[in-house]
């Protein structure tokens, strides 16, 4: 088996276009990307911390019986679709 080391930069669609050193014959191959640590992808935010930057509700909140109401108008003027 045999390594070839070689620096590339990622471009924004992530997509590596390369070209070998001239003695590599086509075949099967293992392709390993290694990341600097500022490259990589920050870590998620934990699901408690999203959940708190969500709002409890929004500012113009309807009740229930709004939602029905609007829902039961949309289907009406649906007619017999």
């Amino acid at each position: 088996m045999r390594a070839i080391r070689m620096k590339t930069a990622i471009p924004g669609d992530r997509v590596l276009h390369m070209a070998l050193p001239e003695d590599v014959g086509p075949g099967q191959a293992e392709v390993i990307v290694l990341l600097a640590d500022e490259a990589a992808a920050p870590p998620a935010a934990p699901l408690a911390e999203v959940l708190r930057s969500v709002p409890l509700s929004p500012a113009d909140a309807r009740t229930r019986e709004q939602i029905d109401q609007s829902l039961r108008q949309e289907r009406e003027a649906w007619g017999d679709r």
